[in-house]
């Protein structure tokens, strides 16, 4: 089940941390709040600030080019192991079966 937290509310609470009343720990802790969604948050608020969590599309914004370079970079690292896999058990199971791994 998703929770939905008010603009609002987040707004104040990034305020909060960045400001040094909160830590992140017990942010997370006393809202019961994941590490990853307060730092998708925070990053949110860094680059957009007090324009922060209107629902547009933050995520492109804030990845810059580089770092989508280096994400993509990874995805295709990750498909091309898949690919090398695949091709191993397609030789294994066309080999003879004599031959093949035990």
């Amino acid at each position: 089940m998703s929770r939905r937290f008010a603009r609002e509310w987040k707004l104040k609470l990034c305020r909060q941390i960045v400001g040094g009343e909160w830590s992140r720990t017990k942010a997370c802790r006393d809202h019961g709040l994941s590490a990853a969604m307060l730092e998708r948050w925070l990053k949110q608020f860094a680059v957009h600030g007090e324009n922060s969590f209107q629902g547009q599309p933050w995520r492109s914004a804030v990845l810059s080019a580089q770092d989508r370079i280096e994400q993509l970079e990874e995805e295709l690292r990750l498909a091309k192991m898949e690919v090398s896999l695949v091709r191993r058990m397609l030789d294994e199971k066309k080999s003879p079966q004599g031959n093949g791994p035990k």
